[in-house]
């Protein structure tokens, strides 16, 4: 018996247990529509158990090829395969094609399920927040930053399937060109960066104690800051006065106090990525800086390694880049071992597994013989070529110089 669809009248839905029937009518319906809901929703969004395992059993049958569609006989037939009995799944299967005025109103249907999911998930999460700020024992901070991650994360998760078309891509592209790279002061470090740090990068820079990598860092933002960039520096390693006493001596008092910066001094790695997000939205922060990996507290899981603990933060960082499109700097320390090799390598970066695989561009730092000498070697630049800029480091002013005028060498590499 094929079905061809009745109610031509139409009705809103009444409830969320006629939205998800109406979703599930539409998928038993008619292939197309099947192809869009399967593709847009994973069955989580169903309330009613019965109507999450049938969800389930239809999606099986679609992807294996069996063609059910506005046949109720087959509809019913695919349900009993979930323990329904026969008069259970055809009874099921009619009420769920009897909701269907057209296949076509199926992106419609959809999206009211996945916001009436979204409405869930927000209960929930304003639960445990109000759960979490009742006990005393609980880290209001750590539990406010975890928070504004999980929001933006389901935020971000609501929309879309996730599928991105050649057009889209494209201006995608074309804007990301568009954008004038965060120049990092050093000559030959731009000329190698291609201009600069640009929208979504994860930069790292690595370095023994000592090297000026700290130093670099909050040179790149009070570079981006000089042209009225808001930046950010979470130093977990010194505190924002000693932060600021190195940004005077590496400016003046007055400049630096006209700057846009902010700092943070939080190394909690849920409500350090929370600040991030506040300080875009805010302040609009476009560059960050993160000093450093090695010092995040990362939420324990047990059993869990701390290479494994590393990943999970430096893939929190590049997500940020990419979520926020701004560039992120992070400081990265190297093994003890790298002293005794000649020049680093990305070996060297220390629980450096996800490190470098995360990673747009890392640079590492090298100590010339010459006294205040530094190499700079970017040793992995996924939009350019690799090589090394060689620079100057005065350790009274934190700042790093390009080495000599004449840029013409760079060529060599």
């Amino acid at each position: 018996m094929k079905f061809t669809g009745r109610n031509l009248g139409g009705k809103p839905a009444g409830s969320r247990a006629e939205t998800e029937l109406l979703v599930l009518g539409h998928v038993a319906l008619d292939s197309d529509a099947a192809e869009i809901g399967f593709a847009e929703l994973t069955g989580v969004e169903f309330s009613e158990p019965d109507h999450q395992r049938i969800w389930q059993l239809l999606r099986a049958a679609h992807f294996k090829g069996e063609q059910y569609y506005g046949d109720v006989a087959m509809i019913a037939d695919t349900i009993t395969r979930g323990g329904f009995t026969d008069e259970q799944a055809c009874v099921l299967a009619t009420r769920a094609l009897d909701q269907v005025v057209h296949a076509a109103h199926v992106e419609y249907y959809v999206g009211m399920l996945k916001n009436l999911h979204q409405r869930d998930q927000l209960k929930l999460l304003a639960n445990r927040l109000a759960a979490a700020a009742a006990d005393p024992s609980v880290n209001t901070e750590s539990s406010i930053g975890q928070f504004i991650t999980e929001a933006e994360a389901l935020r971000a998760g609501v929309a879309s399937s996730g599928l991105i078309d050649v057009p889209t891509a494209l201006a995608a592209l074309d804007a990301r060109d568009e954008m004038t790279p965060s120049t990092t002061g050093l000559k030959g470090l731009d000329a190698k960066l291609n201009g600069g740090l640009r929208a979504g990068q994860l930069m790292v820079i690595g370095g023994r104690p000592g090297l000026g990598k700290s130093a670099l860092m909050q040179q790149l933002l009070l570079t981006a800051a000089k042209q009225h960039q808001p930046v950010l520096l979470a130093s977990l390693e010194m505190p924002a006065a000693e932060c600021a006493g190195r940004g005077v001596r590496q400016t003046s008092r007055q400049l630096f106090e006209q700057l846009p910066v902010v700092f943070t001094e939080t190394a909690e790695l849920h409500q350090l990525v929370g600040q991030v997000r506040l300080a875009v939205r805010k302040f609009g922060v476009q560059l960050v800086a993160i000093d450093y990996l090695q010092l995040i507290d990362v939420p324990k899981d047990r059993g869990a390694l701390r290479e494994q603990q590393i990943a999970m933060a430096s893939r929190a960082f590049k997500r940020l880049a990419v979520d926020l499109k701004i560039p992120v700097i992070v400081g990265s320390q190297l093994n003890r071992a790298a002293e005794s090799r000649g020049r680093p390598s990305l070996a060297d970066l220390r629980e450096s597994g996800a490190i470098e695989q995360d990673a747009d561009i890392v640079v590492l730092l090298h100590h010339l013989d010459d006294e205040g000498g530094r190499e700079l070697i970017i040793a992995k630049h996924r939009a350019g070529s690799r090589g090394m800029v060689q620079a100057r480091f005065s350790g009274e002013r934190f700042m790093f110089e390009d080495l000599s005028g004449d840029l013409s060498w760079l060529n060599r590499f």
